[in-house]
């Protein structure tokens, strides 16, 4: 009965392949991956780092093409009857590996993937693992169907998936791996035993939440992304040309029209974000900040002709590049924002920010002059004032004389940053940056005069020695640094009071650590089983580093630097404990059609980092200088990382109500991802996938690529990192734009 129900599925399966065999043989590559063209020599090019995500793809290829090879050299010994599930074995198997084959020759940056490429090359690794997933499933009904013959339904699911299987062409697109998915989908539920209901299929993907990643800083969950209708409110009531705000407003409609359309919410971003940014340009030139009339015009003009070209798919490249040549006033407009200037510091500050505007090369002194002025003002007028200040007779008259000269030297600055570029009348940049630093100096003096008795109080309890000895350097520190003649006795009087203020500071810090709340098995193997150890240590420096400066000595910084260091490493563990906990709940995460990592590949991953920080706690002990920086490094990688696992796993609610089974993994087939939510999570899951294996087979080189460009992607997510870069990769800041190419001439490029 066997042999009979085997021939006739399979005559029938070779009937329909005949149609196909006349017809002209598709261009299939075979197994072993030949160039598809003749061999051309390539042009002789520098070395480059190796494509690690190509790597990774081009392995799991090798591994499905041996399983495709032993499946065809098992047709000669296999009986008639199981013929045709071999083949559709096979031919799943093929549509896997064309996704991961065309996927891997998808060229993308191998030190920083980003954008289509990784997109492309995420849901091909996707997609292979979920055809095969399906695939399995129906394969193991087919064995319990056991000697029963394949039904007509059956077998015309199984000519679909050959047919399929030649009709492979060049992928270039997630539509084409949905399309294909989709089709496999259909063709398994033929073939399946387990029938389907067409309104059981749900979209096998979480709703997107809200999410704060919980970073320090004064922009922390604070972003607020405002509508398309509120950029085209604020736009309406801006006092520029006509043209510039006519081309706000038709951009903001069509960022309306683009999120309306099915699909469109990506670009719909992209859009809101371009409008975002020339608003508040716009709103910069409305209110005449930081530009000067005879250049305000001309920037106008170019952001109009920007927008314009930039709302047309033809011409965007264009557009783009006359609204980035924009960026030197932009970037004046941003850290003008984050200084949070009064009305009256605008007014004062006005044309030293007109000229920086005006002169790249010299700008960035500028503002970073004007940057440090507003902090140091701010601080100081947080200050009490002399008359108000609590403070003993010697330190008091101190404190007045130095809160006297801040106050003038203060007056100094407006009256340089007002002249500036002035001509010979005028100030220079050299005179602005160094009342600046006249400022910052006076200003850390008067904050340690400001807390001396608690810094007093706070060091004595660590009894240094000669007793009293302290407190008579500060004394004379303290006269030395309000006296008005200059010298290099002002500038040693200065730095012993912030040495002094600086370690107590770090004393009272240390004293509000605890690490009695740390699970033992996180203090274990984050912190190497010595954490208890830290008080007993930070204890002792301290008192070691007062007593040095009682007795004449400097503060040793870089003693300073590693005592400081441990609060963050305590703080790391505590972050390593929320990391742990949302590990556990990753398997839940298994119906989700974005998802791709597994519990052991995310904790592989997060093993240099835990052995890194373990290696921080014995280097402060020891004090080591290189685990404590190496942990330092790894930390700023490891941040968004982190955030994305913490992230990722919020979601796990959500994922244990989608369902399982076979009607899961149909409907992950079904669940489209071209222009879908959830981007990050696709190509995130994926790198941490590839990164893990090269890390798991011990090639350090591939893995720290692979660990630094996961960080990189991650990052690109303003949720979960923001800027990023590795420290032994930063290179010194380019001038925010060139002069040439600022405003004054269009980008010499087509229209």
């Amino acid at each position: 009965m066997k042999n009979v129900r085997g021939h006739r599925a399979w005559m029938a399966l070779l009937a329909v392949l005949a149609g196909l065999a006349a017809a002209p043989a598709p261009a299939v590559r075979p197994a072993g991956r030949p160039p598809e063209k003749p061999a051309e020599k390539p042009a002789e090019k520098p070395a480059e780092k190796p494509d690690w995500v190509k790597g990774v793809l081009d392995e799991r290829v090798a591994g499905l093409e041996r399983e495709i090879a032993s499946r065809m050299l098992a047709r000669g010994q296999t009986p008639p009857g199981q013929i045709a599930e071999l083949e559709m074995e096979i031919d799943l198997r093929i549509i896997a590996r064309w996704m991961l084959d065309k996927a891997a020759e998808a060229k993308a940056e191998a030190n920083a993937p980003a954008g289509p490429s990784v997109e492309v090359q995420a849901c091909a690794w996707l997609r292979a693992d979920q055809v095969l997933a399906a695939g399995g499933m129906v394969e193991e009904m087919l064995r319990k169907q056991g000697d029963k013959p394949l039904s007509k339904q059956q077998t015309e699911g199984m000519v679909q998936l050959h047919r399929a299987s030649f009709a492979l062409r060049e992928l270039s697109t997630v539509r084409q791996l949905d399309e294909a998915s989709k089709n496999v989908a259909y063709a398994l539920l033929n073939v399946s035993t387990e029938p389907v209901d067409a309104r059981a299929v749900v979209m096998m993907r979480p709703r997107p939440m809200a999410f704060t990643a919980g970073r320090g800083g004064e922009d922390s969950g604070a972003r607020v992304q405002r509508s398309a209708a509120q950029l085209a409110a604020e736009a309406s009531a801006m006092p520029v040309s006509a043209a510039l705000r006519g081309e706000l407003l038709s951009l903001a409609s069509q960022v309306s029209a683009t999120a309306e359309d099915r699909g469109g919410e990506r670009e719909a971003a992209t859009l809101r974000q371009v409008l975002g940014d020339a608003v508040e340009v716009a709103k910069g030139l409305g209110s005449n900040t930081a530009v000067s009339p005879k250049t305000r015009g001309t920037i106008e003009a170019q952001l109009a002709e920007g927008l314009a070209l930039y709302a047309d798919p033809r011409t965007r490249a264009a557009g783009q590049s006359r609204i980035d040549a924009l960026g030197q006033y932009k970037d004046v407009l941003t850290r003008m924002g984050r200084l949070k200037l009064t009305a009256e510091q605008r007014q004062q500050l006005g044309p030293a920010f007109a000229w920086a505007e005006e002169n790249a090369e010299q700008g960035g002194k500028v503002l970073a002059a004007i940057e440090r002025y507003v902090s140091w003002s701010a601080r100081c007028d947080a200050l009490p004032r002399p008359e108000a200040a609590n403070l003993p007779g010697n330190l008091k008259r101190a404190y007045e004389d130095v809160y006297k000269a801040f106050a003038s030297r203060r007056g100094d600055f407006q009256a340089a940053a007002g002249q500036l570029g002035g001509g010979m009348l005028g100030s220079s940049v050299d005179e602005l940056e160094a009342s600046a630093e006249d400022l910052r100096r006076l200003g850390e003096a008067l904050e340690a005069l400001a807390r001396m008795p608690q810094t007093l109080e706070t060091l004595g309890a660590f009894k240094p020695r000669p007793f009293g000895a302290l407190e008579q350097r500060v004394a004379k520190a303290a006269v030395a640094a309000a006296s008005k003649e200059k010298g290099s006795g002002k500038s040693d009087a200065g730095k012993l009071l912030k040495d002094v203020t600086d370690l107590a500071k770090a004393a009272e810090r240390m004293a509000q650590l605890s690490t009695g709340d740390v699970p033992e098995e996180i203090a274990r193997t984050y912190g190497g089983g010595q954490l208890g150890m830290i008080e007993g240590k930070w204890r002792a420096v301290v008192g070691e580093m007062a007593t040095q400066l009682a007795g004449g000595g400097e503060l040793d910084r870089k003693r300073l630097g590693r005592l400081e260091a441990v609060g963050g490493m305590i703080d790391a563990v505590r972050d390593a404990a929320g990391v742990e906990q949302s590990t556990k709940r990753i398997p839940a995460l298994w119906p989700w059609v974005d998802w791709a990592a597994n519990v052991e590949q995310v904790q592989g991953v997060m093993t240099p980092y835990r052995d890194a920080l373990a290696g921080a706690v014995s280097g402060f002990l020891a004090e080591a200088d290189e685990p404590i920086a190496k942990w330092a490094r790894l930390r700023r990688r490891y941040g968004p990382v982190m955030r994305f696992v913490t992230r990722s796993a919020g979601y796990a609610e959500q994922c244990a109500k989608l369902p399982g089974g076979w009607l899961g993994s149909v409907s992950r087939l079904l669940t489209p991802m071209e222009r879908q939510a959830f981007e990050t999570e696709r190509a995130g899951g994926f790198l941490i996938v590839a990164w893990s294996k090269y890390q798991a087979g011990g090639d350090v080189a591939a893995a720290e690529l692979a660990a630094k460009a996961t960080a990189r992607r991650l990052a690109r997510d303003a949720d979960l990192g923001g800027e990023f870069k590795d420290e032994d990769e930063e290179k010194p800041a380019a001038p925010a734009s060139a002069p040439a190419t600022r405003r004054a001439k269009a980008p010499a490029r087509g229209n």
